[in-house]
């Protein structure tokens, strides 16, 4: 490969990481911004509040330790990804103790939740996985089509939820 092709991956390779750092802000922080309106309990509508003021904090203290350019911010995503399905749980606790459960299968934000929660449960280990162990190539065909399954499952639900709920 030549030297102006890997200066050029490169750059792109650092755009991309600079572009997926932003998106995974505006993601996670749109999704507690979601269950938080959701939730009714004051406790956990104040839970859910921290939890994107730690995660905004992990989002600012990151780059100090990694390049928010080059490399993928690790450590916010795990955090970020964490505090979502903490947030999930929340809002499972919530539905199971009112009335809505009755109705649940109806409500998008639970079709959306569950796609949500299978995907970080499952990914959560892949993320860590292939940043620390990025040596074993061969073991990451594997986890590439767990990932890609984890995709799907995950938009599976979404346009069930889309599907299910639409209004008649």
């Amino acid at each position: 490969m030549s030297r102006f092709l890997r200066v050029e991956l490169s750059e792109l390779e650092g755009k991309m990481n600079l572009l997926y750092s932003i998106f995974n802000i505006i993601f996670f922080l749109f999704f507690y911004y979601v269950f938080w309106n959701f939730v009714k309990k004051p406790s956990f509508r104040k839970l859910i509040k921290t939890a994107a003021v730690i995660y905004i904090l992990a989002s600012i203290i990151n780059p100090f330790y990694h390049n928010f350019i080059n490399s993928p911010q690790l450590f916010a995503y795990v955090v970020g990804s964490c505090l979502l399905i903490f947030c999930i749980i929340l809002y499972y606790i919530e539905i199971l103790s009112t009335s809505r459960i009755l109705l649940i299968n109806q409500e998008l934000l639970f079709w959306i939740s569950i796609g949500l929660l299978l995907f970080y449960v499952g990914y959560l280990p892949i993320k860590l996985s292939r940043h620390f162990w990025a040596d074993l190539l061969n073991g990451f065909v594997t986890l590439r089509v767990v990932h890609r399954t984890l995709v799907v499952i995950m938009n599976g639900c979404f346009i069930f939820g889309f599907l299910w709920t639409r209004k008649k």
